[in-house]
């Protein structure tokens, strides 16, 4: 009988020992990484994404601005302001330009090395997305006023307004940029054809 308890208490041991090395394992899994950059606005951060090149990331905040910054050192480049907060930010397939969606019914086209801005798009109500087409040539909006828009960017000319059945939170184009995905309130996501 001694002998079975003894088996029975190693084998417990031994599971115990395992679940100590799994938990340790899956701690540490949670812990790793470092950061390299603490960037820091003066209020909540609604979007950030990189550049093409991964040299710079943009942020976007409720403290009305748009900041760019540089990876490797975490300095501020530019700081674009807004009217109101900003929520989403969106490099150009190059990295030339930048486009921010605000609650001040505007998207606004920046050039990314200098900080000027270059267009000011206007919606009816806040904007919560701004996307460029693959291209670079046009800039696709959602906005709080029930629908989605695609702009020139050179020119600024709206170009397309497409009408939805309640707020559009989100646009992006497909990979070749014939298409338009927008997503709505409304309980739809449409596919429109950006050339009609």
């Amino acid at each position: 009988m001694i002998g079975k308890f003894d088996h029975w208490t190693t084998r417990l041991l031994l599971v115990g020992l395992c679940m100590a090395v799994l938990t340790s394992s899956i701690s540490s899994a949670e812990t790793t990484g470092s950061m390299l950059q603490k960037l820091v606005h003066d209020d909540a951060v609604n979007s950030i994404v990189f550049s093409p090149d991964g040299s710079k990331v943009a942020t976007a905040s409720d403290d009305n601005t748009t900041r760019i910054w540089d990876v490797a050192t975490g300095k501020m480049l530019q700081k674009l302001v807004h009217d109101d907060v900003v929520n989403s930010v969106a490099f150009s397939p190059d990295g030339s330009k930048l486009a921010t969606a605000s609650d001040d019914n505007t998207t606004r086209v920046w050039d990314v090395a200098t900080g000027k801005m270059l267009q000011k798009l206007a919606h009816d109500g806040p904007v919560y997305s701004a996307v460029f087409s693959p291209d670079g040539s046009k800039v696709a909006t959602a906005s709080r006023d029930k629908t989605a828009r695609i702009w020139d960017v050179a020119t600024g000319k709206m170009l397309q307004k497409l009408a939805h059945d309640g707020s559009v939170y989100s646009v992006v184009f497909s990979p070749d940029g014939s298409k338009l995905a927008t997503a709505s309130r409304d309980k739809t996501a449409r596919i429109w054809d950006v050339a009609t």
